[in-house]
């Protein structure tokens, strides 16, 4: 079973905790760290076995469909609860969770690290520390500060603009009449993600970064997340919704063998070229859109449904493993620390000029990663994360929200 977990990431009285998903986040930051330490190496540019390597930055679409879950679903259960959600305190949430553990990284990474995190001391600094770097129209400004980052300005948008999309369904799409809200709102879901796949069918092949790495063009996974959300909310008021849990709670295996299959037949159809990076044509991208899809919103079911029936079968017992569950725990320290600390213990210890195989410096290099990072990402947990988020409890008089 999963590490205990410390009072100040429980979820307020009244929201459920979903434990899988300390499991689901460590599986998405080692996806995202091996996709750079292959990358960085060369793995992922030599085709064959490298191809299974170069699609795991869908490590990001995994952390965008656990956040529209876990993020969008007590607004939910608020609406059938007949309560309104305590915007404010979900805000002080949000920036509690990601703001001052990026800031001492941001900082630290650009004193000591220059060449590798830059921008960051320069008149465009305000661009790195609010989560907008990624939208200035200077590709030398887009790439600036920790790079891995394009990912969390969009994060940042989603949490801006999650309440408003509350809002407007509690409105327009049945309020806490749950069979209706259901109904409603998973074909607006659906409709959310075709409508980010054509967005990115109108902007991928013009090259511009800004419009695609932006939330509408994303919008889809979170989608996913989204949509799961209602499932869950749902059950216990709605059986449709107590069907789809109780059939995903039997199937965790099949479902998790049939993410396996999408996410290995992905690197045959999408591999890396010899840059390092897929092909930048529009049908790789609306593929691999699609794909990462897929494979995040399997495992995802698998982690919110997969103990409906008591029945703790392999993936879950994966997710639940205590390491596994402690990465989870960690994973944002993980992904802020990772690449630039790649970067140097590459260069450091001399890789390239080892005359070991590319294998082995995969292996080296990410065995090397780890024993930097995460010793650091626990550090900064314990002295930076957890004493921020012990602000997030609200008092006596606040109306409790959610957390991630």
């Amino acid at each position: 079973m999963a590490t205990t977990v410390p009072n100040v990431v429980k979820p307020p009285p009244g929201n459920p905790r979903f434990p899988l998903f300390d499991g689901l986040r460590a599986i998405a930051v080692m996806a995202v760290v091996l996709s750079h330490v292959s990358y960085i190496v060369g793995v992922s540019r030599e085709g064959g076995v490298g191809a299974l390597f170069s699609n795991l930055d869908m490590g990001v679409t995994i952390f965008f469909v656990i956040s529209g879950f876990l993020l969008y679903r007590p607004f939910i259960a608020s609406d059938f609860s007949g309560k309104s959600m305590a915007t404010l305190r979900y805000f002080r949430r949000r920036v509690l969770r990601i703001v001052p553990l990026y800031w001492v990284v941001l900082t630290v990474l650009a004193l000591v690290q220059t060449d590798v995190v830059t921008g960051v001391f320069t008149q465009d600094w305000w661009r790195y520390y609010f989560f907008v770097h990624t939208y200035s129209s200077s590709p030398f400004i887009r790439i600036g500060g920790l790079v891995q980052t394009w990912s969390l300005n969009i994060e940042v948008a989603f949490y801006i603009a999650l309440p408003i999309y509350a809002l407007i369904a509690r409105k327009l799409f049945g309020g806490n009449d749950a069979p209706r809200r259901m109904r409603r709102e998973l074909t607006v879901l659906v409709t959310i993600a075709a409508l980010s796949l054509v967005l990115r069918a109108l902007t991928v092949p013009s090259g511009n970064a800004r419009f695609v790495e932006s939330l509408p063009s994303y919008a889809g996974w979170f989608a996913v997340g989204m949509a799961l959300a209602v499932i869950s909310a749902c059950a216990g008021r709605v059986p449709r919704a107590d069907a789809i849990a109780a059939a995903i709670g039997r199937r965790t295996l099949p479902l998790a063998a049939l993410a396996l299959i999408v996410y290995v037949g992905l690197g045959i159809v999408a591999p890396a070229t010899a840059n390092g990076f897929r092909n930048p044509n529009l049908a790789t991208d609306l593929v691999y859109f699609v794909a990462t899809a897929i494979v995040a919103g399997l495992l995802a079911s698998i982690a919110i449904f997969g103990t409906a029936e008591g029945r703790f079968k392999l993936p879950e017992r994966l997710l639940a493993n205590r390491v596994m569950a402690f990465i989870g725990l960690i994973s944002y320290g993980i992904f802020l620390w990772h690449m630039a600390i790649t970067v140097i213990v590459v260069e450091k210890s001399d890789l390239f000029a080892s005359g070991l195989s590319l294998a082995l410096r995969a292996i080296a290099a990410t065995l090397l990663t780890a024993l930097v990072v995460l010793p650091l990402a626990e550090l900064t947990y314990y002295l930076i994360e957890r004493p921020a988020l012990r602000f997030k409890e609200p008092r006596k008089d606040e109306e409790p929200v959610a957390e991630t």
